[in-house]
């Protein structure tokens, strides 16, 4: 088994293609342990000449939001708001992550995702951004991506032509 090292948690150490706002005085980092990206590639079958294919991840942390919610930044704070959009993204890429489970459905199927054409880790960083201001975690957009992480946003975009793409914004608790 790989055990992973927790030594940059907490910190602003900041790895991969994400501009992670670390400086930014508008989020506070509130020490939780960090926050990742992932980049996924929702599967379609019309972009997949045969069978399988499918990658997946596993609900490993918490998700805090994708880009295409980041428009409920800008909105004034409304917790019951920020709840039911979280459950909806939870949902919609981990569809079985509130059903209990029952045979054959094993405890860990709750936590797999929909099936992706891809899924990347393309920034991690030890810092946990919070804006109290509009009360939510930073999320990432692809104007948070740096330079390297947008040319590779945009070759998967050429790589995977006609499929979604998303930004899937994690919390390390």
């Amino acid at each position: 088994m790989h055990v992973r090292k927790k030594m940059n948690r907490k910190s602003k150490k900041v790895n991969g293609y994400v501009n992670f706002p670390v400086n930014d005085p508008a989020f506070k980092n509130t020490g939780e342990g960090g926050m990742f990206v992932r980049l996924v590639v929702w599967y379609d079958q019309d972009w997949m000449m045969c069978c399988g294919g499918g990658n997946h991840v596993i609900y490993d942390e918490c998700l805090v939001g994708t880009r295409e919610d980041v428009d409920a930044q800008t909105i004034e704070r409304d917790f019951e708001k920020e709840l039911k959009l979280i459950d909806k993204q939870e949902e919609r890429n981990f569809p079985h992550i509130n059903e209990e489970p029952q045979e054959p459905f094993t405890h860990l199927e709750r936590f797999i995702s929909i099936d992706y054409l891809a899924a990347l880790t393309i920034g991690s960083t030890g810092w946990s951004g919070f804006d109290e201001k509009i009360g939510r975690y930073w999320t990432c957009t692809y104007e948070d991506l740096t330079e390297d992480g947008k040319a590779l946003y945009d070759a998967v975009q050429k790589l995977y032509d006609g499929c979604k793409l998303e930004l899937l914004t994690w919390l390390d608790t």
